[in-house]
């Protein structure tokens, strides 16, 4: 059996939320780089699925300087902005 952790999920109605359609088309992930599984697991999966070039993986994420120093030696071909 495989399990997947997924962290909690924000109350969209504690916050306005823009209806406002993007004019790019992207994937997104905010969280905790402490999550380090999963942020991985995005990640590999973006990297080997077949999408179009014009969809990016945006992470916005939170944690200590040296967990993204080991993210960023580990996906070499991964924009960290």
């Amino acid at each position: 059996m495989r399990f997947i952790k997924i962290p909690p999920l924000v109350d969209f109605n504690e916050f306005k939320v823009s209806k406002e359609e993007s004019k790019s088309n992207y994937f997104l992930f905010c969280g905790s780089i402490e999550y380090r599984e999963i942020v991985d697991f995005i990640i590999d999966s973006y990297l080997k699925i077949e999408i179009p070039h014009n969809y990016k993986l945006n992470l916005v994420l939170s944690g200590p300087e040296i967990e993204f120093n080991k993210l960023k030696k580990n996906y070499f071909a991964v924009k960290f902005i």
